[in-house]
């Protein structure tokens, strides 16, 4: 068993901030009308929670995250299959809050009738 006490609120409720000011920046289509793709963008500032703000002076830490996902239609036709697809996806996270990082994933999507 996990016993929480009141001693710090910001571990008892589970979360290191929950104040934040944060722009988010979203784009989607399809490229060339056939390729479709989503682009998101945020950038946010930080400062804990009330009981335990992240810095006394309360200018708080910064954070970038950014995503791109798409899909690539192959046009090849079979009986069984409408078609076969390749998704990506791109991923970046730059700032104070969560460690740097960048991820990639490529796969492949068959459509079946």
């Amino acid at each position: 068993t996990v016993r929480l006490t009141s001693g710090d609120p910001a571990i008892a409720l589970g979360v290191r901030t929950n104040r934040l000011k944060a722009h988010h920046f979203a784009l989607g289509g399809k490229l060339f009308r056939v390729a479709p793709y989503k682009l998101m963008l945020t950038y946010s500032t930080n400062y804990g929670t009330y009981d335990a703000p992240l810095h006394e002076d309360e200018t708080g830490d910064s954070q970038f995250s950014g995503a791109l996902e798409g899909e690539i239609p192959i046009p090849i036709r079979w009986d069984v299959l409408k078609g076969i697809s390749i998704t990506y996806g791109l991923y970046l996270d730059h700032g104070n809050v969560y460690p740097n990082g960048f991820g990639s994933r490529v796969g492949i999507r068959i459509n079946f009738y």
